[in-house]
């Protein structure tokens, strides 16, 4: 069973700013990828420690991203793999420790003469908070469920 959750307000779009068109000077957006799906799916496997030891249950992740390649065309996987779950809760963890960084130094250089488009940045603090979320509601259910 997949459970799709919409970040809250993502899914009612009256509710976010539109986000204006922009012109860039360069490649940038032959360079840019849309990621509008992932998909996590729980496989589980039973494990033996050691020789002869205790029976215990392996939890994995079947991950996926996806990217749009055209507004018609199917989503094609960006990347799809079979992780372990702890290897899933690592590449979580990083990749919320490189966005800190980026925002660390979007906020540095955001002091200066030009700011960031305020519409864009609604959509990255509500992803953001809606991650937040998720990892909460992670732990709690780790912990309800006796995983931990």
């Amino acid at each position: 069973m997949t459970d799709e959750v919409q970040a809250e307000g993502l899914d009612e779009p009256d509710k976010l700013p539109e986000i204006p068109t922009v012109t860039l000077n360069g490649d940038f957006f032959d360079r840019v990828a849309t990621v509008p799906y992932t998909q996590m799916s729980l496989l589980m496997a039973v494990g033996q420690l050691g020789e002869g030891g205790d029976h215990i249950l392996i939890p994995f992740v079947e991950t996926k991203l996806g990217r749009a390649v055209s507004e018609d065309a199917e989503p094609e996987d960006l990347f799809s793999q079979l992780l372990t779950l702890e290897n899933a809760a690592f590449l979580i963890s990083h990749l919320a420790g490189d966005m800190r960084m980026a925002c660390t130094h979007l906020g540095n250089m955001a002091q200066g003469p030009l700011r960031p488009e305020p519409a864009r940045m609604e959509y990255v603090r509500r992803f953001l908070l809606r991650a937040q979320e998720n990892v909460s509601a992670c732990l709690a259910e780790m912990d309800e469920g006796g995983a931990t």
